[in-house]
């Protein structure tokens, strides 16, 4: 049995709006109700990578919620 010489390519999730598009649309998913494992089989993606991008988003929530406070705090204290 012969092995490809080719390397292994990543695939990249850049469907019609943009990678982060793509990424937000299986959060939204996911928060709908759905599985990872039904999403990951539709869509062709790994369930950790959905997990992955699921915390990313999170994150993004969170940092962006407590830079609300940080400005809202800080609006007060010029006030």
């Amino acid at each position: 049995m012969q092995q490809s010489s080719k390397p292994k390519t990543r695939r990249k999730y850049d469907r019609t709006g943009g990678p982060a598009d793509f990424k937000s649309e299986i959060v939204k998913m996911l928060v709908s109700g759905q599985t990872a494992a039904y999403v990951s089989k539709a869509l062709g993606v790994s369930e950790n990578l959905i997990y992955r991008w699921k915390n990313q988003n999170q994150g993004v929530k969170k940092a962006n919620g407590e830079q609300n406070e940080l400005s809202l705090e800080n609006q007060q204290l010029k006030d």
